[in-house]
């Protein structure tokens, strides 16, 4: 399954499972298998670049004055927050306590202080307590090369175990990726391009047949997925196949986010996403970059050598013990609900709070098959 794992990663893979056996030398039926193995434990993700589609991504963390006692809270106070559609992430991180992080994807150009404004009046907000406020609209999301290396008889090795390996990948010479910021923004031609990233964002079917049959959530044919991802998506905002998390949650059990600024912030970001140990969300112009580390408790001195041996300061440490909160985070995919399906282009900010219900009725009756789709992944 490994080898099979690290060849969808190297080559971002979608595509015809017969064109995939001829490259794996592998019989039709063994791989089939082998594919939906992969498929079920769900660590393998598409990812689709919102820079690229005209949005631009903010990273906001705020204190809140009670720390939720119960998933309904945090349910609650996750509907109740400012422009609602355009939130990507809202979680509560462990360390320090009350710590709310928020992303929110919206119109390129559009005023987040908007947003921060009607944040600074929430009343489940603390006002004594700064909001801080990162764009960060360029990704190096996880992408580990040679995937086998870090595993250990099948599972995957802790950053202190694989630490041989993690250094030659940071002491090799390597150029920063700076593909994503290249190229024209344009918000997405259709909604049906909308639809299928979406879908793709939250589960990797390997083959556009997989979303229609076999499990597929969408009423969309396979003839036009491949259609609008061949002429629509795939060269405009496809970034790729990565791991959505390391296979092995039950070790890897604690998400470590340290935003880092300084000369060498993009290259130690793009040089962790090539281990699975991490992802990087950065600004080219400051020198920022959000690094989030999957690692063990007792990996944390790994980490602090890591970052201590580069040139950069820390601007700010958070710690989640999965085990401990696993309810007080909520992740939304790209949103088709925000998008005006006859002017083809985004709502500005204010638009979409009127129309994102209408919206959400309308792309819910005509693309997806709902009762295959788990509920927490329709829009909200």
């Amino acid at each position: 399954m490994i080898k099979v794992a690290e060849y969808l990663l190297e080559n971002n893979f979608f595509g015809d499972i017969r064109r995939l056996t001829k490259a794996l030398g592998k019989e039709y039926v063994t791989l089939d298998l082998t594919i939906r193995r992969i498929i079920e434990r769900n660590f393998l993700i598409m990812r689709f670049s919102t820079y690229r589609m005209n949005l631009d991504r903010y990273t906001i963390f705020a204190k809140v004055k009670e720390q939720p006692r119960e998933r309904e809270e945090f349910e609650k106070l996750v509907l109740s927050l400012p422009y609602n559609p355009w939130l990507r992430y809202a979680g509560i991180q462990a360390i320090p306590q009350k710590t709310l992080m928020l992303t929110y994807t919206i119109p390129a150009g559009s005023p987040i202080d908007k947003i921060v404004g009607l944040l600074e009046s929430h009343p489940e907000i603390d006002k004594n307590e700064e909001i801080e406020v990162y764009k960060l609209n360029y990704s190096y999301y996880t992408k580990p090369e040679k995937f086998s290396r870090y595993l250990k008889y099948g599972v995957i090795k802790t950053m202190t175990e694989a630490k041989e390996e993690i250094w030659k990948t940071l002491e090799r010479k390597t150029s920063v990726d700076y593909s994503e910021a290249i190229g024209i923004r344009d918000d997405p031609i259709d909604i049906e391009d909308i639809v299928i990233m979406s879908y793709l964002e939250q589960r990797y079917p390997v083959t556009p047949i997989w979303l229609y049959r076999k499990r597929g959530g969408l009423r969309l044919g396979a003839k036009t997925i491949r259609y609008h991802f061949r002429k629509h998506i795939k060269n405009r905002y496809y970034l790729g196949v990565y791991l959505q998390r390391p296979p092995n949650p039950e070790i890897l059990d604690t998400v470590y986010i340290s935003i880092v600024k300084g000369r060498d912030a993009k290259k130690i970001g793009y040089k962790l996403s090539k281990t699975p140990y991490s992802l990087a969300l950065c600004d080219f112009n400051k020198n920022i970059c959000l690094i989030q580390f999957y690692c063990d408790e007792h990996d944390m001195s790994l980490v602090n050598e890591i970052l201590s041996s580069h040139r950069v300061s820390i601007l700010k440490d958070l710690i989640t013990f999965k085990r401990n909160m696993p309810g007080y985070h909520e992740r939304r995919t790209i949103s088709y609900i925000t998008y005006a399906r006859n002017a083809k282009r985004w709502y500005d900010l204010d638009e979409a709070v009127v129309h994102s219900s209408l919206a959400k009725a309308k792309v819910i009756k005509k693309y997806l098959k709902v009762e295959r789709i788990p509920e927490d992944r329709l829009p909200k």
